[in-house]
């Protein structure tokens, strides 16, 4: 069986405003080949499939709104697809397992002195 290949370009920003609160943000391309999947005639066997591509973009801020208070937040959005057929799924085939949109956030309260 070939090795997965893979090929990754991203692009990322940083823009740091007043006051420590940093943003930022990123765009990204991953192509992978050689992928491995699952034979769908027998579960214990693995096959070598086609190839995979994931777009997307992260955007994300953290800061203090005081010297007790901090905050951080972000958005990723991914579209994950099958660029090739495979035995498992068709050529444009969104790929199983990978999450389109995802957020987080996050606050810190700090009680102590100092």
């Amino acid at each position: 069986m070939k090795p997965e290949k893979f090929n990754n370009y991203e692009m990322g920003l940083k823009w740091d405003l007043p006051k420590g609160f940093p943003l930022t943000t990123a765009v990204y391309r991953l192509d992978r080949t050689n992928t491995r999947s699952t034979d769908p005639n027998d579960p214990t066997r693995i096959v070598q499939t086609g190839s995979q591509r994931s777009n997307g973009v992260e955007i994300g801020a953290t800061g203090s709104v005081t010297r007790k208070w901090k905050i951080a937040g972000g958005y990723s959005y991914q579209d994950a697809f099958v660029t090739s057929a495979t035995t498992a799924a068709r050529a444009g085939a969104q790929v199983a397992q990978v999450r389109t949109t995802r957020s987080r956030y996050g606050i810190t309260i700090k009680f102590c002195p100092g």
